[in-house]
């Protein structure tokens, strides 16, 4: 699915890639609208946990955040810049000026949990910890609920958002490294 996402972005816009990520927003608002919010939170906690896998939107973003900042490193190392100067200001703010039609909130939490979790899988700006990384964004991952609170309007569409975005800045990413000699 995120392969699909990527490969539809052509243009570099959101419309393309909407319809996909909506379906697997769509899959767990049906799966969770007849838990309570105990089971909800019990599920939420094995996942958490490693013991249940990740859904598929969850996972989308974690594969999302981790491709970005893989490629992040790569640009960083191939042009010799700052990691954080890359991930920051080349991608996200690069990608900023190619999304519409997405709510400025989702654009900016989705950006400050993929800085967050930059700059904790790779705290000296130039070798990123795989262990991390994979931590980090498996982390934003499961946390995709709460972090969509952040944005306006329900938690479904909201999640829609938040995974545009993150899509988004995946692209931007593999663009930049696409351009390396």
């Amino acid at each position: 699915m995120v392969l699909r996402i990527l490969a539809a972005a052509g243009d570099g816009s959101t419309d393309c890639n909407r319809p996909m990520v909506w379906t697997a927003v769509e899959h767990y608002r049906r799966m969770s609208v007849h838990l309570s919010d105990r089971k909800r939170r019990k599920h939420w906690e094995r996942r958490r946990d490693g013991k249940s896998p990740l859904l598929m939107h969850e996972a989308m973003i974690y594969l999302f955040h981790s491709l970005t900042l893989v490629w992040a490193h790569v640009v960083a190392e191939a042009r010799g810049v700052g990691y954080m100067t890359v991930l920051d200001e080349w991608v996200i703010d690069g990608a900023k000026q190619l999304i519409h039609g997405v709510p400025e909130e989702a654009v900016t939490v989705t950006a400050s949990t993929l800085l967050l979790c930059g700059t904790v899988a790779s705290p000296n700006g130039r070798s990123a910890d795989a262990g991390l990384l994979h931590t980090q964004a498996r982390g934003a991952g499961i946390d995709l609920e709460e972090i969509s609170a952040y944005v306006p309007g329900d938690v479904y569409n909201a999640e829609v958002e938040l995974l545009m975005v993150a899509a988004s800045f995946s692209i931007y990413a593999g663009a930049l490294v696409s351009h390396l000699e």
